[in-house]
């Protein structure tokens, strides 16, 4: 009763001298390709209802990305009834691939710019893969699984493991190896006779065994798990397995300080064979979960999709501990932000770090005294902006298109020589390449995937191991309603934008929270729309009430701001 197609295709594309995504690292550029970089591509069927599982070796997925893979799909598949809410296209989040793939700012501003070659070679490769699982549709049973890293596996830290413990649900501190979900969640397919045919599974560990100084394309840990588990550990070479993402936002690998490097590493003192053995890791969980018995899933699918405008969203007071009249702000990346991770360091010293920091905090507190002398809209703006970033010292306001409080960064009082990457901004500044505000996507997607009884939330950021569980616990007692006993979050999904922090986490101000762009109640806005969003799914499909009237920003070809590559600089200059 169940159909499933599952197809593999090679997307690796760059352009030599481009940037990647990950670090945000200037001079951090691509120089050749060491692995390929996959998409692979689920199909499944139900009755009349069809899903599209799609999970790619790349960064992040931009919203113009599965923006133009679903229009493709919609002119080369008219038959199949494909829409936005039933495709859901997930990065495994490797840092060493392309950046330059999404149409906002922020996010390219160290590539540089907006790469259209890339970015359609890419697209169409998925559209190629999608289409061949179509293709290769066959009656199937779907299943799933579960199990978890012992005690004895090293697989990973919480690379913030205060902020962790600073949660209220934490009564007894956690060590950093403990703080986070050690469960990898995995559907099985197989066909009519029971043999496997492919498996998709999420575990949240980040993809960043190589760092920032590598300049090799490179799919990581992730992408090793997925090549060890159908070359090596299965006997049969032609099953597909893709191996996505969950609760990874504050979980990482790295644990070592490397004083030559000055940032935390693996065991090895390669990268690649850290890669290597955290992919066999996780390689090795999927083939015990698939050697182990899982639980059929009824042939049942349904699936939602809305678009939330997280700038502004007032979060119900339970999920703000009574706290009534808070709202999320538009997009802020703090202090702590360019300051970066111990695996991932953005500034460069000390007294960088220092004087952005210090910067920042003058041109804050500046602004707030200004504000009292503005006209009262202005004044109320600023102040509820303030309220909802709080403690964040404001550094990148990505809403408005500011800089340490200027419209213009290339204005700014703050040597070049210090930073490299500031020196950048100001450049893609000067040559207008900042004008379209915002600089991120404040209209994100949230989706709801029921297969069975189990459910997917696919959320467009990442998020940390206890706001995951917030949020998981938040649409269970609805979709319990529905049979669902079974939840799995897949993030990195259809879009980007940050982080999702617990406001106690907030608090600290450390870098995931620094990069928890729409304020202290992020998670309670996630909250209160995915509890919506879970309610509507308790309706008959055409009685779900989920405001097509809002759409995230998707601008015109012509209009992508394609960056400051040395090519289009010169021609610029000239």
């Amino acid at each position: 009763m169940w159909k499933a197609g599952i197809a593999k295709t090679d997307i690796t594309a760059y352009e030599e001298g481009q940037g990647m995504f990950g670090y945000g690292i200037w001079d951090q550029k691509i120089k050749n390709a060491a692995t390929p970089l996959y998409a692979r591509s689920y199909v499944l069927q139900s009755k009349e209802q069809t899903l599209i599982l799609v999970c790619v070796e790349l960064g992040i997925v931009s919203i113009y990305l599965k923006d133009q893979v679903v229009q493709s799909l919609q002119q080369a598949l008219p038959n199949q009834a494909i829409t936005d809410k039933n495709v859901l296209i997930t990065a495994q989040h490797t840092h060493s691939g392309p950046a330059g793939l999404t149409q906002y700012a922020m996010y390219n501003l160290f590539v540089p710019g907006f790469r259209a070659k890339v970015f359609h070679e890419i697209k169409d490769k998925i559209v190629a893969s999608v289409q061949d699982a179509f293709d290769r549709l066959q009656n199937v049973q779907l299943s799933f699984g579960s199990a978890g890293f012992d005690q004895q596996t090293f697989i990973g830290i919480n690379r913030s493991v205060d902020a962790y413990n600073a949660n209220p649900e934490i009564t007894k501190t956690v060590d950093k190896e403990d703080a986070f979900d050690k469960n990898m969640y995995l559907l099985r397919i197989e066909d009519e006779k029971g043999k496997l045919i492919g498996s998709f599974n999420w575990f949240g560990l980040h993809t960043t065994c190589f760092s920032s100084k590598n300049t090799s394309v490179h799919f990581d840990n992730k992408g090793y798990a997925a090549q060890m588990l159908e070359k090596d550990l299965l006997n049969d070479k032609t099953s597909i397995h893709a191996f996505a993402q969950a609760k990874a936002g504050d979980v990482t690998p790295n644990h070592i300080y490397d004083k030559k490097t000055k940032r935390t590493s693996g065991p090895f003192e390669s990268e690649d064979k850290n890669a290597r053995h955290f992919g066999e890791l996780q390689a090795k969980k999927a083939f015990e979960i698939l050697n182990n018995k899982t639980e059929f899933l009824a042939p049942e699918l349904d699936s939602a999709l809305m678009y939330v405008d997280f700038s502004n969203v007032v979060p119900d007071p339970k999920y703000t501990n009574g706290k009534e009249g808070v709202r999320t702000s538009e997009a802020v990346h703090g202090a702590a932000f360019l300051i970066g991770t111990a695996e991932g360091p953005g500034t460069n010293n000390a007294f960088e770090t220092i004087t952005l920091k210090s910067a920042s905090w003058v041109t804050n507190r500046f602004e707030q005294l200004k504000s009292v002398f503005a006209r009262k809209d202005r004044k109320n703006y600023i102040q509820q902006k303030y309220r909802s970033q709080y403690p964040k010292i404001l550094s990148f306001e990505t809403g408005e298109g500011r800089l340490m409080g200027a419209y213009h960064p290339k204005k700014i009082i703050f040597p070049d020589v210090f930073d490299p990457s500031i020196a950048m901004v100001k450049r893609a500044d000067r040559m207008g390449a900042l004008d379209l505000r915002p600089w991120v996507a404040h209209i994100l997607p949230i989706q709801i995937i029921t297969i069975g009884n189990l459910a997917i939330l696919g959320i467009a950021a990442e998020i940390t191991s206890v706001a995951g569980v917030r949020l998981k616990q938040t649409v269970a007692p609805i979709l319990a309603q529905k049979g669902i006993d079974k939840i799995i979050i897949s993030s990195y999904a259809n879009g980007y934008n940050g982080y999702i922090t617990t406001p106690e986490e907030y608090m600290l101000q450390c870098y995931e929270g620094g990069h928890t762009v729409f304020g202290k109640w992020t998670l309670s806005a996630y909250q209160t729309k995915f509890e919506y969003l879970a309610k509507e799914m308790l309706k008959p499909e055409k009685e779900r009430n989920l405001n097509p009237l809002i759409q995230p920003l998707i601008f015109d070809e012509a209009d992508v701001w394609d960056g400051f590559n040395p090519v289009n600089q010169q021609a610029h200059a000239a």
